[in-house]
């Protein structure tokens, strides 16, 4: 048992969410079960159990909706997530633990299901291994993670369910700064009045805890799904769950020292569910009978079937001799055995009422015994004074007042704090002890000394004086305190109410009743497919409420010029301004652009938090003036078609002015020559005609108001994206003129190759010398053989046959066959070309050796010997 207990602390909050199919129904039936020894049927609304003698828990089943999981993300004090181990981590897990990260972080435990799945234990122990460190990833490090290995009768196994039972009993709540600020109630269970109307409207009860900071019942209270609504009338009710009483508690651990529950002691409150027994609170009994045992009324053709006592009752009703009317009238009625009401007493009774009566101040025991206790006398069979120290839920023991009395210790409360009465005997106090002596004034500043060096007392102090202001009969109601609320609502709304869906009624402060710019800080979530784009519309999660607003996406500038951006940055933080409620500064939100189940993708599209609230923010946007040269000399040149006339020219003159090519300039004063509008500016370098001449400026620009609350019953019209109406029309988007890219033909320009006179040539190293190499017949075959492959759109390389399909593979092989046809009929040709060369060469040879020998023979003088010899 923890030292800090509080008496009056609420039902810890639990929410066990999960994927469907996970096992969230299961786990809670095996919880209850655990507790209080029940077995659950269809599990609907919140379940509140006793745990132990000190402790209470409120379960609550996560549904898949987008805007169940938020209202519940906000107010859970422990989320159990349940992870499917045969499928792994779902989109609906990541998205709850970004709701949660966004409204605060509060206790988080895992659990893993379905592990029954793997057969065997290695796969299982690699299994369990890779889903904590992703669990660790998303939360941190060293978060619980529970194992829960299978099922046995519909239910999980004891030993594992006691395990986590253990450590949801143990489980230290954190105390978030948006919770323990704002009020809110979790509704357990709601009646609908129909015979009370109003102007389509019906009188609706909600009850359940206080929760967060004390509810004060002359405020407005935000009901998630439905809006603003005030309150008709709250009403304080007992405890339907309530802990054992602290000095029970103490005698029972001095004799006993026993920590468990008795089986008399366990209490199970689940109002919405079908449990088969009778529930009664101090406003309403509900008695829950299966349809097949109910026979209240004879229906004509139906063999008539004997119920209960109950039911002969109803039966008897339904069928009467007399009416309750002719029975009062015909004999005096018996209220109690042995009392009955004299009917002469009861018309002086009503004579005496119509007259106008002055009632004395008095105290309170100069009042007579009033017929109201003498009834009580007669039911308990006690004195009055036993009765109020017993039943303190009927009688409230209290001193009556005279008018001015009370009037002084209103005004006194209101002001102070202090009860004036208190005040008078704390005089006469310290006139006695004035009398007493100084000794006695010693003894009591010694004793205040000690209470301040003592915190504890000291706390104890402040926490009793504010509870003189956190009064029910102010209207203050402390959390931990069970009411029943009852509003009007309309007859739309009615029908459409599940109790599978969380209600909350949150009581908000004053500023957010009225509406202004928020300017926020916003980032894209990481895992959201699409860029936000400026004036789309968004569905945020603010404070306690969900609504649906515009967002302009800004980026200031070092000057604190605040200019608009089309699109948000990938992965970095921009500025965003919406319209909507005012809430504080570093209040968190998150945005979603749709609210359906069946989204392929994540569905949080950016978080955020507020910066300023304002009633206007000055945003501005870039505009470009584009104009051309008319005329160029030097540094000066005519402008045209920026602007229409001299008027426009003459508020611009001293702008700057900037070319494509980056040359800056200024604008000097309009001139008459050109077209209307026309003006001379200066620039820095010489402009070619072909320039484009720009001027950069800025206009503020009109942010958009919307303020759509999201409803969560009945049917809603959302503002759509121009994305989602094309789709929905089957429209295709507009083709703008201007917008469309162009395609730009340019002349090719062939400029004459660089030609290095041979007086330079010659002189030049060899390293820089032009050198000429010549292609081989190698290289020129490989040049063809790569432009015949990219012609047919095959790969160069020669690719792998896993990769091609069969009539790629044909085509290879064709293309293969071709290849050594060509290569054969070159190799021929090399031959031929090679032998045709041997042959001229040979010739040429022999040509120049007969050329040769007649050369020699001519140059050689005839002897007469030879000329002998010849003749």
């Amino acid at each position: 048992m923890s030292a800090d207990y509080d008496p009056e602390a609420p039902p810890i909050v639990v929410v066990v969410q999960g994927s469907r199919q996970s096992g969230k129904s299961t786990l809670i039936r095996s919880l209850v079960k655990h507790y209080t020894n029940y077995r659950l049927g269809e599990i609907k609304g919140s379940v509140t159990v006793r745990t132990s003698r000190k402790q209470r828990v409120t379960f609550f089943e996560c549904p898949s909706n987008v805007g169940a999981m938020i209202d519940l993300g906000k107010i859970a004090d422990l989320a159990l997530v349940l992870i499917d181990a045969s499928v792994g981590f779902e989109m609906e897990t990541f998205e709850f633990l970004t709701i949660m990260q966004t409204h605060g972080f509060p206790s988080v435990m895992g659990v893993l299901t379905h592990l029954d799945h793997y057969k065997e234990s290695k796969q299982l122990k690699k299994t369990k291994k890779r889903m904590k460190k992703r669990f660790w990833k998303e939360v941190y490090e060293g978060a619980k993670l529970f194992y829960l290995s299978g099922t046995r009768y519909e239910m999980y196994w004891k030993n594992e369910i006691r395990n986590l039972a253990r450590y949801i009993s143990v489980i230290k709540v954190k105390q978030l700064e948006w919770k323990s600020r704002n009020p809110y109630i979790l509704v357990d269970r709601y009646d609908i009045s129909p015979t009370v109307k109003e102007n389509d409207k019906t009188l609706v009860s909600f009850y359940g805890y206080v929760r967060g900071a004390p509810y004060n019942q002359n405020s407005k209270s935000y009901i998630t799904g439905l809006g603003d609504y005030t309150m008709n009338g709250i009403s304080l009710l007992a405890d339907p769950c309530p802990t054992l009483a602290m000095e029970k508690l103490e005698k029972e651990e001095a004799k006993k020292k026993r920590r468990t529950l008795n089986q008399k002691e366990k209490i199970l409150y689940a109002p919405m569910t079908n449990l088969d027994f009778a529930s009664i609170d101090h406003s309403n009994g509900y008695i829950t009978i299966p349809d097949k045992y109910v026979f209240y009324t004879d229906m004509p053709g139906v063999e008539k079937r004997d119920g209960g006592e109950a039911q002969k009752i109803m039966k008897e009703l339904q069928e009467p001799s007399r009416t309750l009317d002719q029975q009062f009238e015909s004999a005096d009625p018996e209220i109690l055995p042995g009392l009955t009401v004299d009917p002469k007493a009861a018309k002086e009774e009503e004579e005496m009422k119509d007259e106008e009566i002055k009632v004395p101040d008095i105290g309170a025991d100069d009042i007579p015994e009033t017929f109201a206790e003498a009834i009580t006398k007669a039911i308990y069979n006690e004195t009055e004074d036993d009765i109020n120290a017993e039943d303190t839920s009927r009688f409230v023991e209290s001193k009556l007042l005279s008018q001015e009395e009370y009037v002084k210790l209103a005004k006194k409360k209101f002001i102070t704090g202090v009860d004036p009465l208190k005040d008078e005997e704390k005089d006469k106090v310290s006139e006695e002890e004035e009398e007493s002596g100084s000794d006695s004034m010693g003894d009591e500043k010694e004793k205040k000394w000690v209470q301040l060096e003592q915190p504890e007392a000291r706390k104890e102090e402040v926490d009793a004086k504010v509870k003189e202001f956190l009064d029910p009969s102010l209207g203050i109601y402390t959390k931990g305190k069970y009411l029943k609320l009852d509003t009007m609502i309309e007859n739309k709304y009615l029908s459409q109410f599940l109790p599978q869906f969380p209600v909350l009624v949150c009581g908000f402060h004053q500023q957010e009743g009225n509406l202004g710019y928020l300017r926020t800080r916003v980032k894209k979530h990481r895992w959201y497919p699409k860029v936000l784009k400026t004036f789309d519309p968004l569905i945020i999660s603010i404070g306690w409420r969900r609504l649906q607003t515009i967002f302009s996406y800004i980026v200031e500038d070092p000057n604190e010029r605040r200019r608009v951006i089309k699109y948000t940055p990938k992965f970095d933080f921009c500025q965003g301004i919406c319209y909507g409620p005012l809430f504080p500064q570093h209040t968190a939100f998150l945005g979603i652009q749709t609210l359906s189940e069946d989204a392929a993708h994540f569905r949080i599209a950016a978080t955020g938090d507020v910066l300023e609230v304002a009633q206007h923010f000055p945003v501005m946007k870039k505009l470009k003036l584009i104009g051309e040269p008319m005329k160029v000399f030097k540094n000066t040149a005519f402008v045209k078609g920026m602007f229409n006339s001299k008027t426009e020219v003459a508020k611009y003159i001293g702008a700057a002015v900037r070319t494509v090519s980056g040359i800056r300039g200024q604008i000097k004063k309009p001139v008459n020559e050109g077209p209307e509008g026309t003006f001379r500016a200066t620039f820095e370098d010489k402009l070619q005609m072909s320039d484009l001449v720009f001027c950069r400026t800025w206009y503020q620009i009109k942010l958009p108001q919307l303020y759509n609350p999201i409803t969560s019953y009945g049917r809603q019209r959302l503002m759509r994206t121009t994305a989602e109406l094309r789709e929905d029309l089957r429209l295709e988007p507009e083709e703008k003129k201007d917008s469309e890219y162009k395609e730009v033909v340019r002349e090719k320009k062939l400029f004459a190759p660089l030609v290095v006179p041979k007086s330079i040539m010659t002189n030049l190293p060899f390293k820089a010398k032009e050198k000429v190499k010549e292609m081989e017949s190698q290289e020129i075959h490989k040049k063809e053989t790569k432009n015949l492959l990219k012609s047919l759109s095959l790969p160069s390389e020669k690719p792998l046959k896993i990769l091609l399909s069969e009539k790629e593979k044909k085509m290879y092989a064709m293309v293969q066959r071709l290849n050594t046809l060509k290569n054969i009929k070159v190799n021929c040709n090399i031959y031929r070309v090679e032998k045709e060369a041997r042959g001229e060469k040979s010739k040429r040879e022999g040509r120049d050796r007969k050329e040769g020998e007649e050369r020699t023979r001519k140059e050689t003088p005839k002897t007469p010997l030879t000329q002998k010899v010849h003749t």
